[in-house]
């Protein structure tokens, strides 16, 4: 067995790991930038086709926005609800966001300025803070 040329192989074998390594990391940074783009584009079109909806008379205008869809299930509902609850109610309804953390996010902020203008009030159901009309 000759050392030196395995070695080199080695060595080779191990450039050429290291090149695919790096190419595929930088196809991975690239594919990532575009699912982030072509998310936000889906969003706005999402959006926009919502908004013609509310023009045209196909829906609601009161129902267009995660804020106006949340007090509207805070009034509808005779039980406490988690802010997990509150967001699967919006998605069913069709109200969605640019992920399911941010619609998250959202959905506590619009709960806490209900909450200052006592529209809500706290409870807590099986340890987890959960919400119900006044």
């Amino acid at each position: 067995m000759d050392y030196h040329r395995t070695q080199e192989d080695i060595e080779q074998r191990e450039k050429e790991v290291g090149d695919r390594i790096s190419e595929i990391t930088a196809l991975d940074r690239s594919l990532t930038a575009e699912l982030a783009s072509l998310t936000r584009e889906l969003t706005a079109l999402q959006q926009m086709r919502l908004a013609i909806e509310v023009a045209v008379g196909l829906r609601p205008a009161a129902e267009t926005t995660l804020a106006a869809r949340v007090r509207t299930v805070m009034r509808e509902t005779r039980v406490p609800l988690t802010p997990v609850q509150i967001r699967e109610l919006c998605e069913t309804a069709g109200i969605r966001g640019s992920s399911r953390k941010n619609q998250l996010i959202a959905i506590h902020a619009v709960l806490r300025r209900m909450r200052l203008r006592e529209q809500v009030r706290v409870v807590r159901v099986a340890g987890k803070i959960a919400y119900l009309p006044p």
